[in-house]
This record gives C-alpha cells, sequence and structure tokens, in this order.
C-alpha cells in the first residue's frame, strides 16, 4: 500500500490556504513519509506548479484513497459540518457536481466522514480542523443528519487532533467518551510551514518604522482612521498587505508565498481581520494584532470566533480586539492602539507557548501517523 492520501481544502487563490498545504508538504517530507494530495474542490490545471510538482488530484469518491494505509484530513473545515453544511455544498452544486442541498450533504458525509466506506487496516486521522460551532450545525440538520454524522465520527476516526482547546471541548462533548477517537488539542497546520527556505536571504530590519494591514474578512468600517491613528501614535507609515487573497495558480506557490511572508517579517507589525495572515504572522515571530466582531461561537467557516479562540490559547488575549459593531469608532481605534502598543513590547520570537504548542502538535501527528 501506498502511505499517506493527504485530503486538503485547496483554496488557489488565498494565501493562507496556500500555507496550509505547503505545511502539509513540510511535515510529511521532514517525517520521510510518501503521500499525494487530494483536493476537495477548485480542480485548477496550474495545481502541480501551485505544490511546486506534487500531483494533486480532485477527491470525488472515498474510493479513490482505498490503496493508501493512512487517510489524513489536512486542516481548516473539511470534517466539519459548518464546511459540509456551507462551504461544500455551495461549491458542489456551483460545479456542477450535486444538484441539491441534501445530496451535496451526503456527499460530504462519504468524502469526509467517510459514510459506508468500509476500511481495513487504514488509518484515519483528523489534524488541525476546526470544530467549533457544532451547536449551531445541530439546528441547521434534521435529526437524522445530525445523529449520522455524530455516530461517524465516533466510527471513521482513529484520532482527531482539532486545532484549539474550544474545538476540542466541542467534539469530546458531543461524543460519548466510551467508543469514542483518540481527541487531542492540535494546532493549524500553517503553524507546521517551514518559512525558512521560502525567504529572502538579507534579514530583517530591525528599525522598521512601517507596519502592514490587510482587511478581508469582518466586514470592518472605518479602516483608513485606523490606519491614520496608528501612523500618528506609532510615528509610522503604513502599507497594505497586497496579494494575500490575489495568488496565481499558475505560477509556482511557494515563490509567491515567500513574497508576502518576507514582506511580513520586514514590518513593524500586523493589523488585520485575517485568520491566517495571524497564523502566519505570528510563525514569524512578528507581532500582529487581530481585529473582528464580537461573537458567542463560530457561525460559519469566516466567521471571527476563531481568531479570538487563536489568540487565546497561545496567551496573546491582550492582541486580540473584539468589537461590537463593524464600523470602528473611537473606542474600536483606541483599543486597537492599546493592543498594538502590547505587542510590540513582547519579543514574539521566542513564544514559548507557540513553541511548545508545535513541537506537542508535531509529536502526537508523527506518532499517530507511524513516522
Amino acid at each position: 500500500m501506498k502511505d499517506i492520501a493527504v485530503i486538503t481544502a485547496h483554496n488557489p487563490l488565498n494565501a493562507g490556504m496556500l500555507s496550509v498545504d505547503l505545511a502539509a508538504e513540510d511535515f510529511l517530507r521532514k517525517h520521510g513519509a510518501t503521500f499525494d494530495i487530494f483536493k476537495s474542490h477548485n480542480a485548477s490545471p496550474h495545481s502541480n506548479s501551485y505544490f511546486a510538482g506534487q500531483p494533486t488530484t480532485p477527491l470525488h469518491d472515498p474510493n479513490q484513497l482505498r490503496d493508501y494505509s493512512t487517510i489524513l484530513y489536512w486542516g481548516d473545515f473539511l470534517n466539519s459540518p459548518l464546511y459540509g453544511i456551507h462551504d461544500f455544498t455551495q461549491l458542489d452544486i456551483r460545479h456542477g457536481h450535486s444538484r441539491t442541498n441534501q445530496e451535496a450533504l451526503e456527499k460530504w458525509k462519504r468524502l469526509f466522514l467517510l459514510k459506508n466506506y468500509h476500511r481495513s487496516h487504514q488509518r484515519v486521522i483528523s489534524a488541525g480542523n476546526n470544530f467549533q460551532g457544532l451547536s449551531a450545525c445541530r439546528q441547521l440538520l434534521s435529526p437524522q443528519d445530525w445523529e449520522e454524522i455524530v455516530r461517524l465520527y465516533s466510527s471513521s476516526f482513529d484520532a482527531i487532533f482539532p486545532r484549539d482547546p474550544a474545538s476540542t471541548e466541542s467534539l469530546r462533548t458531543l461524543l460519548p467518551e466510551n467508543g469514542r477517537p483518540t481527541i487531542q488539542t492540535g494546532l493549524d497546520t500553517a503553524f507546521l510551514l517551514n518559512p525558512a527556505p521560502l525567504l529572502k536571504t538579507r534579514p530583517p530590519d530591525l528599525k522598521r518604522k512601517h507596519y502592514r494591514f490587510f482587511f478581508g474578512r469582518s466586514g470592518l468600517k472605518g479602516i483608513t482612521m485606523l490606519r491614520l491613528a496608528l501612523s500618528v501614535s506609532k510615528l509610522q507609515s503604513s502599507e497594505r498587505l497586497s496579494g494575500w487573497f490575489d495568488i496565481d495558480p499558475a505560477r509556482p506557490g511557494r515563490v509567491q508565498l515567500g513574497g508576502l511572508l518576507d514582506n511580513i517579517r520586514h514590518s513593524s507589525f500586523i493589523v488585520t481581520d485575517t485568520y491566517h495572515l495571524c497564523v502566519n504572522a505570528m510563525n514569524l515571530g512578528v507581532p500582529v494584532v487581530g481585529i473582528g466582531v464580537n461573537a458567542a461561537d463560530q457561525d460559519g467557516t469566516l466567521g471571527d470566533y476563531k481568531k479570538e479562540a487563536l489568540f487565546k490559547m497561545l496567551g496573546k488575549e491582550k492582541q486580540y480586539v473584539s468589537v461590537s459593531e463593524r464600523r470602528l469608532g473611537p473606542v474600536g481605534i483606541h483599543r486597537a492602539i492599546q493592543s498594538v502598543s502590547k505587542a510590540m513590547n513582547i519579543d514574539d520570537t521566542n513564544n514559548s507557548t507557540l513553541h511548545k504548542a508545535r513541537a506537542d502538535f508535531e509529536r502526537i501527528l508523527a506518532r499517530a501517523l507511524g513516522l
């Protein structure tokens, strides 16, 4: 049998998802594994360039995974019903693979929860997935669909390593302790990306006098006033981090991501509402302030709660600004300035909490995969 079938969300325009995908290559090659990459959608003809020559295959049927000793679901929301109800269903209908929401949901169960798939000696691992918002999912599903999803979590997986403690608690509360798979908190898989080979040789300027910003997720208003206030208070110019959602799938992905990571590394700090930009800045040791709208739980794959959970798990609550309204008023801007001040006084290159979480995740994942 072949070693590992890796299933990714694969969004060829999004630098954050590119970092997740390329982290799979880095981690598995580091541990000497052989693997093939499968993608759920976005069957771009340029994917081999995007993955630096690594073959990629659209996943349409779980029987495509039959020849592998291990099935590895890598990052994002792949195994969460939030993805099944919303993103997957919309994409599958748009691409003409399903005709109705229920037909697409059934396909998601087959591909990502392995419904009606009879595995003999295969391991099935979920790594770095988000499982927040399960209670909201229950309200959107029929009792039959919900009960089946719960059963499939227990019957289809050997181990699930959610990317944050909130997801871990959500799953452990949902699944009966007797018979459930191993559930242990992991980390977002983008943290397993090794950025060093992607960066240019010049070291960062320790006297950096400009910061970068990017806003593209939370629909926030008043960004211009925030930028001006930060520039005046910190005596720094600002620059938009261009290209984060504009990756060209026809060009080598590592080259493009490397350019973006270099721009992050040469910034005094980052201000953003975009989850994986926060992750990549943290991975580089660059101070980052995240901003989002108040949320009690995750209500979709693009919701803001996941950002708050990320900062909390890494002991960076004071670097996250949660606002009550999408328009940033004087209070929200003042809090952002305070958070930037606190972030700039922290040496993020020596974040012991992140270093430990990354090492622990890499260890438990390698052991589960038999590497």
